[in-house]
Protein backbone atom coordinates (compact mmCIF):
# COMPACT_ATOMS: atom_id res chain seq x y z
CA UNK A 1 0.00 0.00 0.00
CA UNK A 2 2.87 2.36 0.84
CA UNK A 3 4.55 1.85 -2.53
CA UNK A 4 1.30 2.55 -4.37
CA UNK A 5 0.76 5.73 -2.34
CA UNK A 6 4.29 6.90 -3.10
CA UNK A 7 3.87 6.15 -6.80
CA UNK A 8 0.62 8.14 -6.90
CA UNK A 9 2.27 11.09 -5.16
CA UNK A 10 5.16 11.01 -7.62
CA UNK A 11 2.79 10.94 -10.58
CA UNK A 12 0.73 13.84 -9.26
CA UNK A 13 3.88 15.84 -8.49
CA UNK A 14 5.11 15.26 -12.04
CA UNK A 15 1.75 16.46 -13.39
CA UNK A 16 1.95 19.68 -11.39
CA UNK A 17 5.58 20.29 -12.37
CA UNK A 18 4.87 19.69 -16.07
CA UNK A 19 1.85 21.98 -16.00
CA UNK A 20 3.89 24.77 -14.40
CA UNK A 21 6.64 24.30 -16.98
CA UNK A 22 4.15 24.70 -19.83
CA UNK A 23 2.05 27.53 -18.39
CA UNK A 24 4.63 29.74 -16.64
CA UNK A 25 6.19 31.31 -19.80
CA UNK A 26 2.69 32.14 -21.07
CA UNK A 27 1.82 33.87 -17.80
CA UNK A 28 5.12 35.76 -17.71
CA UNK A 29 4.53 36.96 -21.25
CA UNK A 30 1.18 38.32 -20.07
CA UNK A 31 3.19 40.99 -18.21
CA UNK A 32 3.66 42.63 -21.63
CA UNK A 33 -0.01 42.49 -22.65
CA UNK A 34 -1.98 45.64 -23.59
CA UNK A 35 -5.58 46.34 -24.70
CA UNK A 36 -6.51 46.70 -28.37
CA UNK A 37 -9.42 46.81 -30.82
CA UNK A 38 -12.72 45.74 -29.17
CA UNK A 39 -11.19 46.32 -25.75
CA UNK A 40 -11.39 50.02 -26.60
CA UNK A 41 -14.77 50.08 -28.32
CA UNK A 42 -16.52 48.05 -25.61
CA UNK A 43 -14.63 49.56 -22.68
CA UNK A 44 -15.10 53.21 -23.64
CA UNK A 45 -17.94 54.06 -21.23
CA UNK A 46 -16.74 51.95 -18.33
CA UNK A 47 -13.24 53.40 -18.65
CA UNK A 48 -14.62 56.90 -18.35
CA UNK A 49 -16.62 55.83 -15.29
CA UNK A 50 -13.38 54.69 -13.66
CA UNK A 51 -11.60 57.92 -14.57
CA UNK A 52 -14.50 59.94 -13.12
CA UNK A 53 -14.30 58.01 -9.84
CA UNK A 54 -17.83 56.60 -10.10
CA UNK A 55 -16.91 53.39 -8.27
CA UNK A 56 -18.13 49.85 -8.93
CA UNK A 57 -21.79 50.90 -9.14
CA UNK A 58 -21.00 53.53 -11.75
CA UNK A 59 -18.89 51.10 -13.76
CA UNK A 60 -21.66 48.49 -13.77
CA UNK A 61 -24.21 51.13 -14.75
CA UNK A 62 -22.10 52.14 -17.74
CA UNK A 63 -21.59 48.46 -18.59
CA UNK A 64 -25.36 48.04 -18.82
CA UNK A 65 -25.65 51.22 -20.91
CA UNK A 66 -22.99 49.84 -23.27
CA UNK A 67 -24.92 46.59 -23.65
CA UNK A 68 -28.08 48.52 -24.60
CA UNK A 69 -26.20 50.58 -27.18
CA UNK A 70 -24.40 47.62 -28.69
CA UNK A 71 -27.56 45.52 -28.81
CA UNK A 72 -28.97 48.04 -31.28
CA UNK A 73 -25.70 48.62 -33.18
CA UNK A 74 -24.89 45.04 -34.13
CA UNK A 75 -23.86 43.03 -31.05
CA UNK A 76 -26.94 41.06 -29.95
CA UNK A 77 -25.01 38.86 -27.51
CA UNK A 78 -25.67 40.85 -24.34
CA UNK A 79 -23.44 38.78 -22.07
CA UNK A 80 -20.53 39.04 -24.50
CA UNK A 81 -20.92 42.81 -24.63
CA UNK A 82 -21.23 43.09 -20.84
CA UNK A 83 -18.11 41.04 -20.13
CA UNK A 84 -16.26 42.97 -22.83
CA UNK A 85 -17.01 46.31 -21.16
CA UNK A 86 -15.23 45.06 -18.02
CA UNK A 87 -11.88 44.48 -19.73
CA UNK A 88 -9.13 44.87 -17.10
CA UNK A 89 -7.54 47.81 -18.91
CA UNK A 90 -10.34 50.15 -17.80
CA UNK A 91 -8.73 50.16 -14.32
CA UNK A 92 -5.37 50.97 -15.88
CA UNK A 93 -3.54 49.46 -18.83
CA UNK A 94 -1.25 47.39 -16.63
CA UNK A 95 -4.19 45.54 -15.06
CA UNK A 96 -4.64 43.98 -18.50
CA UNK A 97 -1.83 41.60 -17.52
CA UNK A 98 -4.30 39.35 -15.70
CA UNK A 99 -5.88 38.30 -19.02
CA UNK A 100 -3.88 35.06 -19.56
CA UNK A 101 -4.36 34.16 -15.88
CA UNK A 102 -8.14 34.36 -16.36
CA UNK A 103 -8.18 32.34 -19.59
CA UNK A 104 -5.72 29.60 -18.66
CA UNK A 105 -7.14 29.42 -15.14
CA UNK A 106 -10.65 28.91 -16.49
CA UNK A 107 -9.51 25.88 -18.52
CA UNK A 108 -7.71 24.26 -15.61
CA UNK A 109 -10.48 24.93 -13.09
CA UNK A 110 -13.41 23.81 -15.25
CA UNK A 111 -11.86 20.64 -16.68
CA UNK A 112 -10.45 19.48 -13.33
CA UNK A 113 -13.78 20.23 -11.62
CA UNK A 114 -15.81 18.26 -14.18
CA UNK A 115 -13.33 15.38 -14.22
CA UNK A 116 -13.49 15.18 -10.43
CA UNK A 117 -17.26 14.74 -10.57
CA UNK A 118 -17.15 12.12 -13.31
CA UNK A 119 -14.52 10.07 -11.45
CA UNK A 120 -16.33 10.16 -8.12
CA UNK A 121 -17.19 6.70 -6.84
CA UNK A 122 -19.86 5.72 -4.36
CA UNK A 123 -17.55 6.27 -1.38
CA UNK A 124 -15.51 9.40 -2.09
CA UNK A 125 -13.96 11.65 -4.68
CA UNK A 126 -11.20 9.77 -6.48
CA UNK A 127 -8.74 12.67 -6.18
CA UNK A 128 -5.57 10.72 -6.91
CA UNK A 129 -6.53 9.91 -10.50
CA UNK A 130 -7.75 13.37 -11.58
CA UNK A 131 -4.42 14.99 -12.47
CA UNK A 132 -2.90 12.04 -14.43
CA UNK A 133 -6.04 12.02 -16.59
CA UNK A 134 -6.65 15.76 -17.07
CA UNK A 135 -3.23 17.44 -16.97
CA UNK A 136 -1.70 15.71 -20.04
CA UNK A 137 -4.72 16.74 -22.11
CA UNK A 138 -4.68 20.29 -20.74
CA UNK A 139 -1.00 20.62 -21.58
CA UNK A 140 -1.62 19.60 -25.19
CA UNK A 141 -4.61 21.95 -25.39
CA UNK A 142 -2.51 24.88 -24.23
CA UNK A 143 0.60 24.01 -26.23
CA UNK A 144 -1.16 23.24 -29.51
CA UNK A 145 -4.09 25.69 -29.44
CA UNK A 146 -4.39 27.13 -32.97
CA UNK A 147 -4.35 30.86 -32.09
CA UNK A 148 -2.82 31.74 -28.70
CA UNK A 149 -3.32 35.48 -29.09
CA UNK A 150 -7.10 35.22 -29.28
CA UNK A 151 -7.44 32.64 -26.53
CA UNK A 152 -4.88 33.86 -23.95
CA UNK A 153 -3.92 37.49 -24.55
CA UNK A 154 -6.77 39.37 -26.20
CA UNK A 155 -9.35 39.89 -23.48
CA UNK A 156 -12.55 40.40 -25.51
CA UNK A 157 -11.83 37.38 -27.69
CA UNK A 158 -10.72 35.20 -24.79
CA UNK A 159 -13.41 36.14 -22.28
CA UNK A 160 -16.23 35.42 -24.72
CA UNK A 161 -14.85 32.16 -26.08
CA UNK A 162 -12.17 30.51 -23.94
CA UNK A 163 -13.57 31.77 -20.63
CA UNK A 164 -17.15 31.10 -21.75
CA UNK A 165 -16.12 27.57 -22.75
CA UNK A 166 -14.80 27.03 -19.23
CA UNK A 167 -18.01 28.44 -17.74
CA UNK A 168 -20.08 26.06 -19.85
CA UNK A 169 -18.19 23.09 -18.34
CA UNK A 170 -18.78 24.48 -14.84
CA UNK A 171 -22.47 24.85 -15.71
CA UNK A 172 -22.58 21.23 -16.86
CA UNK A 173 -21.06 20.24 -13.51
CA UNK A 174 -23.79 22.20 -11.65
CA UNK A 175 -26.45 20.50 -13.78
CA UNK A 176 -25.11 17.06 -12.93
CA UNK A 177 -24.90 17.85 -9.22
CA UNK A 178 -28.50 19.07 -9.21
CA UNK A 179 -29.59 16.02 -11.16
CA UNK A 180 -28.10 13.73 -8.52
CA UNK A 181 -30.15 15.37 -5.77
CA UNK A 182 -27.86 14.27 -2.94
CA UNK A 183 -27.22 17.72 -1.47
CA UNK A 184 -28.85 19.47 1.46
CA UNK A 185 -31.78 21.77 0.68
CA UNK A 186 -29.85 25.01 1.25
CA UNK A 187 -27.00 23.89 -1.01
CA UNK A 188 -29.45 22.72 -3.66
CA UNK A 189 -31.11 26.15 -3.69
CA UNK A 190 -27.72 27.86 -3.96
CA UNK A 191 -26.76 25.61 -6.87
CA UNK A 192 -30.07 26.33 -8.60
CA UNK A 193 -29.58 30.10 -8.27
CA UNK A 194 -25.94 29.97 -9.31
CA UNK A 195 -26.76 27.62 -12.18
CA UNK A 196 -29.57 29.85 -13.43
CA UNK A 197 -27.34 32.94 -13.36
CA UNK A 198 -24.48 31.17 -15.08
CA UNK A 199 -26.85 29.70 -17.67
CA UNK A 200 -28.19 33.17 -18.48
CA UNK A 201 -24.63 34.46 -18.93
CA UNK A 202 -23.68 31.60 -21.26
CA UNK A 203 -26.98 31.81 -23.15
CA UNK A 204 -26.23 35.45 -23.91
CA UNK A 205 -22.66 34.85 -24.96
CA UNK A 206 -21.07 33.51 -28.16
CA UNK A 207 -23.40 31.35 -30.22
CA UNK A 208 -21.01 28.39 -30.16
CA UNK A 209 -21.25 28.01 -26.38
CA UNK A 210 -24.89 29.11 -26.06
CA UNK A 211 -26.30 26.88 -28.80
CA UNK A 212 -24.37 23.75 -27.83
CA UNK A 213 -25.23 24.24 -24.14
CA UNK A 214 -28.90 24.77 -24.98
CA UNK A 215 -28.95 21.58 -27.09
CA UNK A 216 -27.30 19.64 -24.27
CA UNK A 217 -29.53 20.83 -21.44
CA UNK A 218 -32.78 20.63 -23.40
CA UNK A 219 -31.96 17.05 -24.39
CA UNK A 220 -31.09 16.08 -20.81
CA UNK A 221 -34.19 17.83 -19.44
CA UNK A 222 -36.47 15.93 -21.82
CA UNK A 223 -34.86 12.68 -20.66
CA UNK A 224 -35.30 13.64 -16.99
CA UNK A 225 -38.93 14.58 -17.57
CA UNK A 226 -39.64 10.92 -18.28
CA UNK A 227 -37.15 9.31 -15.90
CA UNK A 228 -36.93 11.54 -12.83
CA UNK A 229 -39.42 14.39 -12.35
CA UNK A 230 -37.70 15.66 -9.20
CA UNK A 231 -34.36 15.93 -11.01
CA UNK A 232 -36.16 17.67 -13.87
CA UNK A 233 -37.46 20.32 -11.47
CA UNK A 234 -34.08 20.82 -9.80
CA UNK A 235 -32.26 21.32 -13.10
CA UNK A 236 -34.98 23.36 -14.80
CA UNK A 237 -33.53 26.79 -13.85
CA UNK A 238 -30.38 25.96 -15.81
CA UNK A 239 -32.23 24.81 -18.91
CA UNK A 240 -34.76 27.66 -18.76
CA UNK A 241 -32.27 30.51 -18.37
CA UNK A 242 -29.87 29.02 -20.90
CA UNK A 243 -32.62 28.92 -23.53
CA UNK A 244 -33.96 32.33 -22.48
CA UNK A 245 -30.53 33.93 -22.89
CA UNK A 246 -30.13 32.38 -26.33
CA UNK A 247 -33.60 33.53 -27.44
CA UNK A 248 -32.93 37.10 -26.27
CA UNK A 249 -29.84 37.11 -28.47
CA UNK A 250 -31.62 35.64 -31.48
CA UNK A 251 -34.45 38.20 -31.44
CA UNK A 252 -32.18 41.25 -30.99
CA UNK A 253 -32.20 43.77 -33.87
CA UNK A 254 -28.41 43.65 -33.94
CA UNK A 255 -28.50 40.24 -35.64
CA UNK A 256 -30.03 41.59 -38.84
CA UNK A 257 -27.81 44.66 -38.77
CA UNK A 258 -24.71 42.52 -38.51
CA UNK A 259 -25.98 40.07 -41.11
CA UNK A 260 -26.63 42.91 -43.56
CA UNK A 261 -23.37 44.75 -42.92
CA UNK A 262 -20.97 41.81 -42.89
CA UNK A 263 -22.66 39.03 -44.86
CA UNK A 264 -24.95 40.71 -47.35
CA UNK A 265 -28.15 39.80 -45.52
CA UNK A 266 -28.24 36.18 -46.75
CA UNK A 267 -27.75 32.83 -45.00
CA UNK A 268 -26.96 29.29 -46.09
CA UNK A 269 -30.15 27.84 -44.60
CA UNK A 270 -30.72 25.77 -41.47
CA UNK A 271 -30.66 22.29 -43.04
CA UNK A 272 -27.42 22.97 -44.90
CA UNK A 273 -25.85 24.46 -41.75
CA UNK A 274 -26.67 21.39 -39.65
CA UNK A 275 -25.44 18.89 -42.25
CA UNK A 276 -22.24 20.81 -42.90
CA UNK A 277 -21.63 21.18 -39.17
CA UNK A 278 -21.75 17.41 -38.78
CA UNK A 279 -19.40 16.90 -41.71
CA UNK A 280 -16.89 19.60 -40.69
CA UNK A 281 -16.87 18.33 -37.12
CA UNK A 282 -16.06 14.85 -38.40
CA UNK A 283 -13.19 16.21 -40.52
CA UNK A 284 -11.88 18.24 -37.57
CA UNK A 285 -11.85 15.18 -35.33
CA UNK A 286 -10.14 13.18 -38.06
CA UNK A 287 -7.46 15.84 -38.61
CA UNK A 288 -6.73 16.26 -34.89
CA UNK A 289 -6.65 12.56 -34.01
CA UNK A 290 -3.01 11.91 -34.74
CA UNK A 291 -0.04 10.26 -33.04
CA UNK A 292 -0.01 12.59 -30.04
CA UNK A 293 -3.65 11.75 -29.27
CA UNK A 294 -2.90 8.03 -29.55
CA UNK A 295 -0.04 8.48 -27.08
CA UNK A 296 -2.29 10.55 -24.82
CA UNK A 297 -4.79 7.69 -24.83
CA UNK A 298 -2.06 5.16 -23.98
CA UNK A 299 -0.78 7.44 -21.20
CA UNK A 300 -4.13 8.03 -19.48
CA UNK A 301 -5.93 4.71 -20.10
CA UNK A 302 -4.55 2.86 -17.02
CA UNK A 303 -5.56 5.73 -14.74
CA UNK A 304 -9.02 5.89 -16.26
CA UNK A 305 -9.38 2.15 -15.75
CA UNK A 306 -8.52 2.41 -12.06
CA UNK A 307 -10.64 5.49 -11.49
CA UNK A 308 -13.76 4.24 -13.27
CA UNK A 309 -13.79 0.76 -11.75
CA UNK A 310 -16.00 1.73 -8.82
CA UNK A 311 -17.85 4.79 -10.08
CA UNK A 312 -21.63 4.95 -9.87
CA UNK A 313 -22.04 5.38 -13.64
CA UNK A 314 -23.52 2.49 -15.63
CA UNK A 315 -21.95 3.31 -19.03
CA UNK A 316 -24.84 1.88 -21.03
CA UNK A 317 -25.21 2.21 -24.81
CA UNK A 318 -21.73 3.59 -25.64
CA UNK A 319 -22.51 3.96 -29.36
CA UNK A 320 -25.52 6.16 -28.59
CA UNK A 321 -23.40 8.17 -26.13
CA UNK A 322 -20.70 8.78 -28.75
CA UNK A 323 -23.25 9.85 -31.37
CA UNK A 324 -25.05 12.12 -28.91
CA UNK A 325 -21.87 13.83 -27.71
CA UNK A 326 -20.72 14.16 -31.32
CA UNK A 327 -23.96 15.99 -32.14
CA UNK A 328 -23.59 18.34 -29.17
CA UNK A 329 -20.00 19.06 -30.13
CA UNK A 330 -21.00 19.69 -33.75
CA UNK A 331 -23.71 22.15 -32.71
CA UNK A 332 -20.97 24.65 -31.78
CA UNK A 333 -20.52 25.64 -35.41
CA UNK A 334 -24.13 25.53 -36.62
CA UNK A 335 -24.57 29.29 -36.14
CA UNK A 336 -21.52 30.28 -38.17
CA UNK A 337 -22.36 27.68 -40.82
CA UNK A 338 -25.83 29.20 -41.03
CA UNK A 339 -24.51 32.73 -41.45
CA UNK A 340 -21.58 32.35 -43.83
CA UNK A 341 -20.88 28.65 -44.40
CA UNK A 342 -17.69 28.56 -42.29
CA UNK A 343 -16.69 27.15 -38.90
CA UNK A 344 -16.20 30.69 -37.59
CA UNK A 345 -13.22 32.84 -36.72
CA UNK A 346 -9.96 31.96 -35.08
CA UNK A 347 -11.25 32.18 -31.51
CA UNK A 348 -13.94 29.65 -32.48
CA UNK A 349 -11.20 27.35 -33.75
CA UNK A 350 -9.59 27.59 -30.32
CA UNK A 351 -12.64 26.46 -28.39
CA UNK A 352 -13.36 23.78 -30.98
CA UNK A 353 -9.90 22.42 -30.18
CA UNK A 354 -10.56 22.53 -26.44
CA UNK A 355 -13.96 20.92 -27.01
CA UNK A 356 -12.37 18.17 -29.07
CA UNK A 357 -10.15 17.20 -26.14
CA UNK A 358 -13.08 17.13 -23.74
CA UNK A 359 -15.10 15.07 -26.22
CA UNK A 360 -12.17 12.68 -26.75
CA UNK A 361 -11.59 12.06 -23.03
CA UNK A 362 -15.30 11.73 -22.26
CA UNK A 363 -15.76 9.08 -24.91
CA UNK A 364 -12.55 7.30 -24.06
CA UNK A 365 -13.64 7.08 -20.43
CA UNK A 366 -17.16 6.01 -21.34
CA UNK A 367 -15.96 3.16 -23.53
CA UNK A 368 -13.44 2.04 -20.87
CA UNK A 369 -16.23 2.08 -18.28
CA UNK A 370 -18.47 0.06 -20.58
CA UNK A 371 -15.78 -2.58 -21.22
CA UNK A 372 -15.15 -2.92 -17.48
CA UNK A 373 -18.77 -3.84 -16.92
CA UNK A 374 -18.86 -6.59 -19.56
CA UNK A 375 -18.38 -10.07 -18.13
CA UNK A 376 -16.67 -11.32 -21.27
CA UNK A 377 -13.96 -8.65 -21.12
CA UNK A 378 -12.36 -9.86 -17.88
CA UNK A 379 -12.65 -13.49 -18.88
CA UNK A 380 -11.49 -13.54 -22.50
CA UNK A 381 -9.24 -10.49 -23.00
CA UNK A 382 -6.57 -11.13 -20.37
CA UNK A 383 -7.30 -7.84 -18.65
CA UNK A 384 -6.52 -9.19 -15.20
CA UNK A 385 -3.02 -10.16 -16.29
CA UNK A 386 -2.45 -6.72 -17.76
CA UNK A 387 -3.63 -5.05 -14.53
CA UNK A 388 -1.45 -7.32 -12.37
CA UNK A 389 1.59 -6.38 -14.45
CA UNK A 390 0.81 -2.67 -14.75
CA UNK A 391 -0.38 -1.71 -11.26
CA UNK A 392 3.05 -1.78 -9.55
CA UNK A 393 4.61 -0.03 -12.53
CA UNK A 394 2.22 2.91 -12.99
CA UNK A 395 4.84 5.55 -12.18
CA UNK A 396 7.26 4.03 -14.71
CA UNK A 397 4.46 3.80 -17.26
CA UNK A 398 3.53 7.44 -16.72
CA UNK A 399 7.12 8.64 -17.03
CA UNK A 400 7.99 6.60 -20.12
CA UNK A 401 4.81 7.34 -22.08
CA UNK A 402 4.85 10.97 -20.88
CA UNK A 403 8.41 11.48 -22.14
CA UNK A 404 7.50 9.79 -25.42
CA UNK A 405 4.46 12.05 -25.81
CA UNK A 406 6.54 15.15 -25.04
CA UNK A 407 9.16 14.03 -27.53
CA UNK A 408 6.64 13.50 -30.31
CA UNK A 409 4.92 16.85 -29.73
CA UNK A 410 8.27 18.65 -29.56
CA UNK A 411 9.71 16.94 -32.61
CA UNK A 412 6.68 17.46 -34.83
CA UNK A 413 5.34 20.84 -33.70
CA UNK A 414 8.02 22.63 -31.66
CA UNK A 415 8.04 26.02 -33.42
CA UNK A 416 4.25 26.28 -33.41
CA UNK A 417 3.85 25.47 -29.69
CA UNK A 418 2.51 28.39 -27.67
CA UNK A 419 5.03 27.96 -24.85
CA UNK A 420 7.96 27.79 -27.26
CA UNK A 421 6.79 30.96 -29.00
CA UNK A 422 6.38 32.71 -25.66
CA UNK A 423 9.93 31.74 -24.68
CA UNK A 424 11.25 33.12 -27.97
CA UNK A 425 9.49 36.43 -27.29
CA UNK A 426 10.99 36.61 -23.81
CA UNK A 427 14.53 35.39 -24.57
CA UNK A 428 15.03 37.46 -27.72
CA UNK A 429 13.63 40.61 -26.12
CA UNK A 430 10.65 40.97 -28.43
CA UNK A 431 8.31 41.34 -25.47
CA UNK A 432 10.39 44.16 -23.97
CA UNK A 433 10.53 46.03 -27.29
CA UNK A 434 6.79 45.66 -27.69
CA UNK A 435 6.13 46.91 -24.15
CA UNK A 436 8.43 49.92 -24.60
CA UNK A 437 6.61 50.86 -27.79
CA UNK A 438 3.27 50.72 -25.98
CA UNK A 439 4.51 52.68 -22.97
CA UNK A 440 5.69 55.42 -25.34
CA UNK A 441 2.29 55.41 -27.02
CA UNK A 442 0.48 55.65 -23.69
CA UNK A 443 2.41 58.79 -22.74
CA UNK A 444 1.07 60.47 -25.88
CA UNK A 445 -2.45 59.06 -25.60
CA UNK A 446 -2.77 60.35 -22.05
CA UNK A 447 -1.53 63.84 -22.93
CA UNK A 448 -4.67 65.99 -23.13
CA UNK A 449 -2.83 68.67 -25.16
CA UNK A 450 -2.32 66.33 -28.12
CA UNK A 451 -5.49 65.68 -30.13
CA UNK A 452 -4.23 64.15 -33.39
CA UNK A 453 -1.85 61.24 -32.95
CA UNK A 454 0.24 59.45 -35.57
CA UNK A 455 2.31 56.49 -34.38
CA UNK A 456 4.96 54.33 -35.96
CA UNK A 457 3.85 50.69 -36.34
CA UNK A 458 4.54 48.30 -33.48
CA UNK A 459 7.69 46.14 -33.79
CA UNK A 460 7.11 43.73 -36.66
CA UNK A 461 7.32 40.41 -34.84
CA UNK A 462 4.96 37.50 -35.30
CA UNK A 463 1.53 37.93 -33.81
CA UNK A 464 1.44 36.44 -30.34
CA UNK A 465 0.56 39.02 -27.67
CA UNK A 466 -1.27 41.67 -29.70
CA UNK A 467 -4.48 41.01 -31.58
CA UNK A 468 -4.21 43.88 -34.05
CA UNK A 469 -2.34 47.16 -34.43
CA UNK A 470 -3.67 50.55 -35.42
CA UNK A 471 -3.97 51.28 -39.16
CA UNK A 472 -3.29 54.07 -41.61
CA UNK A 473 -6.23 56.32 -42.53
CA UNK A 474 -9.79 55.88 -41.33
CA UNK A 475 -10.42 52.56 -39.61
CA UNK A 476 -12.74 51.28 -36.89
CA UNK A 477 -9.78 50.29 -34.70
CA UNK A 478 -8.32 53.80 -34.97
CA UNK A 479 -11.71 55.32 -34.19
CA UNK A 480 -12.20 53.09 -31.16
CA UNK A 481 -8.77 54.01 -29.79
CA UNK A 482 -9.40 57.73 -30.39
CA UNK A 483 -12.75 57.64 -28.57
CA UNK A 484 -11.29 55.63 -25.70
CA UNK A 485 -8.52 58.19 -25.10
CA UNK A 486 -10.59 61.29 -26.01
CA UNK A 487 -8.60 62.12 -29.16
CA UNK A 488 -9.76 63.57 -32.46
CA UNK A 489 -7.71 61.06 -34.43
CA UNK A 490 -5.37 58.14 -33.72
CA UNK A 491 -3.62 56.11 -36.41
CA UNK A 492 -0.33 55.12 -38.01
CA UNK A 493 1.97 57.39 -40.00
Amino acid sequence: MGEKENATKIINALCVAAAILVVLPLLILGHFDYPSADDWSLGKLTSKAVQNGEGIVGVLKQAVNSVILWREKGEPRFSAAFLGTLQPGIWGEHFYRITPWLMIGSLFFSEILLCGYLLKNEERLNKKMILPIVIPSLMIQILCVPYPVETFYWYVGGINYTFAFGLSLVLFYLFLRLKDGNMKKAKTICFMILGGLLAFIIGGNNYSASLSSACLFVSLSISLLYKDRDAFVRTMPITFFEVLGLILCLVAPGNQIRLNDEFGGTTTGAAYAILMSLWRTFTNIYSWTRLKMLLLMILTAPFMWKALKRTKHTFRYPVIFTLFTFGIYASQIVATMYVDGTTGGRRVADILYYGYHVWFLLNMGYWIGWVQRQKWAEKHCGLQSVKDWLNPRLAIWFCVTGILLAGVVGALELKSLSTYRACVWLVKGYAFDYAQAWEARLEVLKDDLIQEVYFDPLPGYEELVFYTDLQQGENWVNKACAEYYNKEYVGLK
